[in-house]
């Protein structure tokens, strides 16, 4: 998942909760946050302006 501007330049890559291979499958933007989940099973909390993680957990 990335961030582009107007002019389609990159502005962040978001970080992957882990470091194995994955990717993210789903994301919903709700209450200010980007919810995403993974192909490993996570689901991230990502800042939209940074693009870093801000919280993690696994689900199953």
């Amino acid at each position: 998942m990335l961030a582009v501007n107007e002019q389609d330049e990159v502005l962040w890559i978001a970080e992957l909760p882990t470091e194995v291979y994955d990717s993210y499958t789903e994301m919903k933007y709700v209450d200010g946050i980007i919810r995403a989940e993974s192909s490993n099973s996570f689901v991230s909390e990502i800042s939209p302006d940074t693009g870093k993680i801000l919280k993690k957990y696994m689900v199953k």
